[in-house]
């Protein structure tokens, strides 16, 4: 057919051609062979090209319409999304259905903008409100899994040990910081603290501590004890032990007193000048008893507590030792260091009671240039001390010296320590 008009006509039984009309039995087309066939509003196809009918998979194909790659075929699924009425993220809940879904959050869990993805991809994060976001309340115990990480800090609550070897001991080294202590290496040893609080072993070869409780000493003049002491005595003077009722409870109590009808007269625990100062750390340590009445004008007596040279019954000549009379720094503790009669002195704030005990410490620095002198634990004025410290053996003592008035005066000594942390292990 060549200019011909082609009219759809209404569902015959069979194809009939004739007045350039070509009608299939269905009603359809069946087939258009050519190029430039336009269809009116009317259903009228009109063209110069010659028009064949042939099979519907040419037709299509000589329309531009082949299913799957010019056009989609129809499908259920086609039918749902085109029946989608909103704006949204497409689901397919079942065949041939569809529902537009939106992403949404948990209140004070997890927050989601953007969840319908129309202004922008759905973005999810913890919400600000979520009790773990800044810590791990909530995660509760750990169960399974195998968890690994980094050395946990001292500050954050951990150790800042990421490794240990047998016998370490964790110990504090500075504020807010953790260090280990390797295990000793001689059997035996026991945790001692040296003079800058640092735990270290106990090593013979490096440490000396020395401490007496005076439970066996007497009134002979033979010596007992670690510490070696004998009794010395003048004028009527004596020493004991003191029974533990009298005590209030302390383990061996030692009293060296002076003669109850001697105007003078002195007594005094001490050993032979075998001790010195350098060398090593020391620290001087006893607790002492004073008399139940005070030295006075017409009763006088001095105590020399420490470590001194063993002239009885005067002042030394060399020492570093602690001093109480009432005509001295108005009847409180002074301590002192004494060379060749040259004296250095540190003050106490503190009056000296009858009847009262005290602690009465000092600490000699390594190379000896320095004393520092306690009294329960307080540092004294004027302390430390850098000037007249002795260089010549001393000897542990603790004396009473009288030196006006014929009454019986006292002096009680609990224990007496002594620690020396050497320079250079022997």
């Amino acid at each position: 057919m060549s200019g011909a008009t082609l009219k759809k006509i209404g569902t015959t039984s069979a194809l009939n051609i004739g007045d350039n009309r070509v009608v299939r039995g269905d009603g359809g087309l069946k087939g258009i062979q050519g190029s430039g066939v336009t269809l009116d509003d009317s259903d009228n196809m009109s063209g110069v090209n010659t028009l064949s009918v042939v099979d519907g998979v040419t037709t299509r194909a000589n329309l531009g319409l082949t299913i799957g790659s010019d056009i989609q075929a129809w499908d259920t699924d086609l039918d749902a999304l085109a029946g989608l009425g909103s704006t949204g993220m497409v689901s397919r809940t079942g065949a041939g259905t569809a529902s537009v879904r939106t992403i949404t959050g948990t209140a004070s869990r997890l927050s989601v903008a953007d969840g319908d993805g129309v202004a922008g991809n759905p973005t999810l994060d913890i919400d600000s409100s979520y009790v773990g976001q800044a810590s791990i309340t909530t995660i509760g115990t750990i169960t399974t899994g195998v968890w690994t990480g980094t050395t946990i800090a001292v500050a954050n609550g951990g150790t800042g040990q990421s490794t240990y070897t047998k016998g370490d001991i964790l110990y504090s080294d500075a504020a807010n910081s953790l260090a280990k202590l390797a295990a000793p290496s001689k059997a035996g040893a026991h945790l001692i603290f040296d003079e800058n609080a640092t735990p270290v072993w106990y090593d013979p070869a490096k440490h000396f501590y020395g401490h007496e409780e005076f439970l066996i000493q007497d009134d002979a003049s033979a010596g007992a004890g670690i510490f070696d002491l004998n009794l010395d005595k003048i004028n009527g003077a004596s020493g004991a032990i003191v029974a533990s009722s009298i005590t209030g409870g302390r383990n061996g109590v030692l009293s060296v007193r002076t003669g109850a009808t001697q105007a003078t007269g002195a007594a005094r625990m001490v050993n032979e000048e075998q001790h010195m100062v350098g060398g090593g750390f020391q620290r001087y340590e006893c607790s002492i008893k004073t008399d139940t009445a005070l030295s006075s004008g017409t009763q006088t007596y001095t105590y020399f507590i420490g470590l001194h040279d063993s002239v009885l019954g005067s002042t030394p000549t060399d020492g570093i030792y602690f001093e109480y009379s009432d005509g001295t720094n108005s009847g409180k503790w002074v301590g002192r260091c004494t060379s060749s009669s040259s004296t250095s002195s540190a003050n106490s704030d503190d009056t000296v009671l009858a009847d009262t005990w005290f602690n009465l410490a000092f600490e000699v620095n390594a190379d000896a240039s320095s004393v520092s002198f306690f009294v329960d634990g307080v540092e004294m004025d004027n302390s430390p001390l850098t000037t007249n410290i002795p260089s010549v053996p001393l000897s542990v003592d603790f004396s009473i010296v009288k030196s006006v008035g014929t009454f019986l005066r006292e002096l009680f000594m609990d224990y007496v320590s002594l620690f020396i942390n050497y320079t250079t292990a022997r």
